[in-house]
């Protein structure tokens, strides 16, 4: 693709392997701090991450050949290519093996990352106070804390709790052990409390939640019909009480009492995602209680993720590009 004026913006292409899609991402960013998304695609892979299976990493590495051959249309400053706890998981077993290109970010890039996502989100905020990032993937939550002064962050402080999206759903229950797995979920997180104690809510803070869980309850808020496409400018902040999690957690509760299906098509209807509603509304309990454990009756959520911010880092000189 041929740049009109290629020394008016800095152009970065990314590919990201998540916990559930492959995401491709190419994004000029000009002098005046001003974005313009040029492409954007996703595609939905099948690699379990607690046991991902040969033809399943096969498909993957697929995919994002397919992704990496399109790079080179955008002619793009910056190409970053990387995966998060899937890809780790597949990088530790030697029988398995990932293109060369694509490279498993540690658990503290992915922080920094999600970290600068959040930035982007609330860069509006002024004044003094705490900021705190929350991160959920598939295999764990990552916590990121820090300062917050005249637009500057100070020293980030990170925790990693060993729980994601996938192990909530597996001691989730629908029926008569309902309320036994809202203990055990109580419980997970209780474990983790001498780290959440660090990123509890002062006088002066506020916390910002990542992740297509967090997404989905707010576009179910702010959308208007349910057949609107999704719009990750209108999530983008948006303002979630501990109660909104609630009341939207009970609606899908009754609704996949009474018919899956219909429950399913409205939290996700594409091919592929046949047990989305499962992992949202398991997991819509799990953000509900960290947000009161971390003292906070109100969260703000990001349309962003780690994608945004590693462009962000790559256009500031911080990121790492292949």
């Amino acid at each position: 693709m041929k740049r009109e004026d290629p020394f008016s913006a800095t152009r970065v292409g990314i590919i990201e392997v998540g916990s559930h899609s492959v995401r491709f991402y190419v994004v000029d960013f000009k002098r005046d701090g001003s974005s313009t998304a040029r492409e954007t695609d996703s595609t939905l892979h099948r690699v379990g991450i607690a046991h991902p299976k040969a033809d399943e990493v096969s498909e993957l590495g697929r995919i994002v050949d397919g992704y990496h051959g399109r790079l080179i249309e955008f002619n793009c400053d910056h190409v970053m290519t990387y995966g998060t706890e899937v890809c780790r998981q597949i990088s530790e077993r030697q029988e398995y093996r990932l293109p060369a290109y694509l490279r498993a970010l540690s658990p503290e890039e992915e922080a920094r990352a999600s970290w600068a996502a959040g930035f982007l989100t609330v860069g509006s905020l002024t004044g003094a106070g705490r900021f705190t990032i929350v991160d959920q993937g598939a295999g764990s939550t990552e916590i990121c804390t820090s300062s917050w002064s005249d637009m500057k962050a100070g020293r980030i402080e990170f925790n990693r709790l060993d729980i994601g999206h996938q192990g909530i759903m597996e001691v989730f229950e629908y029926g008569s052990g309902y309320m036994k797995a809202i203990e055990e979920i109580k419980a997970i997180i209780a474990r983790f409390s001498n780290k959440l104690i660090r990123h509890a809510a002062t006088d002066k803070s506020e916390v910002c939640m990542l992740g297509s869980v967090a997404t989905k309850i707010a576009w179910h808020k702010v959308r208007t019909r349910r057949d609107e496409k999704y719009n990750l400018y209108r999530v983008n902040g948006a303002r979630l009480s501990v109660n909104d999690i609630f009341e939207f957690h009970a609606y899908f509760l009754a609704l996949y009492r009474k018919d899956r299906e219909q429950a399913r098509i409205e939290i996700d209807a594409r091919k592929g995602a046949e047990d989305e509603i499962e992992r949202v509304l398991s997991n819509s309990v799990y953000l509900m209680l960290l947000a009161a454990s971390l003292k906070h009756k109100a969260i703000r959520v990001s349309g962003f993720g780690t994608r945004h911010g590693m462009a962000f880092l790559a256009l500031k000189g911080l990121g790492t590009a292949s």
